[in-house]
């Protein structure tokens, strides 16, 4: 009976054991997909994509906790200059990275959400993100996107020619898919 007892215990014990996870940058990657009205009319969408993503996520007796850092000045839209802009826009002589401060997982409704802080542009504001989990060889990883404004991070959404002939739309969605390898 007694090492039945010791085994539940360290059965017991070991499922709410702290586990620590590292970014994946080979199966993680950060986007934004903003709209811009473009010669008045027409809608013109334009994406840029991160790759340069690192972090930590730690998990212990059900609570989730983690912190992601993406470089603000690694964006790729497919233009040049439009990259070099962004970087500006995203303030990176000051501010290197946007961060997601994740302080917990939830669930409401079935839905599963992370909710914790995005920092941009010296601007930390709480945010609520949907989320998808999917946990497969001792690895995690998730997938989501919320939708956020330019001036809420004191970000004047960004003009060609003064906005006359294009001028981005203050909402942009901002998504992941990040990858979390379990530490050894």
């Amino acid at each position: 009976m007694k090492k039945f007892i010791l085994i539940l215990m360290v059965l017991v014990s070991s499922a709410f054991a702290k586990e620590s996870y590292v970014i994946d940058n080979n199966n993680s990657n950060a986007y934004f997909k903003s709209q811009a009205d473009m010669l008045l009319f027409i809608d013109d969408e334009i994406i840029g994509v991160n790759y340069n993503l690192r972090g930590k996520l730690d998990t212990e007796e059900g609570i989730v906790k983690g912190k992601i850092f993406i470089d603000s000045s690694s964006f790729d839209s497919d233009n040049e200059t439009r990259n070099s802009h962004i970087s500006e826009i995203l303030n990176y002589q000051n501010f290197n990275n946007i961060i997601i401060t994740i302080q917990e997982e939830v669930k409401i409704d079935n839905k599963l959400f992370l909710k914790g802080n995005l920092f941009v542009n010296g601007v930390d504001k709480k945010v609520t993100i949907p989320v998808k989990k999917k946990q497969e060889n001792n690895n995690i990883i998730y997938t989501g996107k919320i939708i956020v404004k330019y001036s809420d991070f004191n970000i004047e959404p960004p003009t060609v020619a003064g906005g006359v002939i294009k001028k981005a739309k203050d909402e942009i969605e901002i998504g992941a898919r990040i990858a979390f390898l379990r530490s050894k």
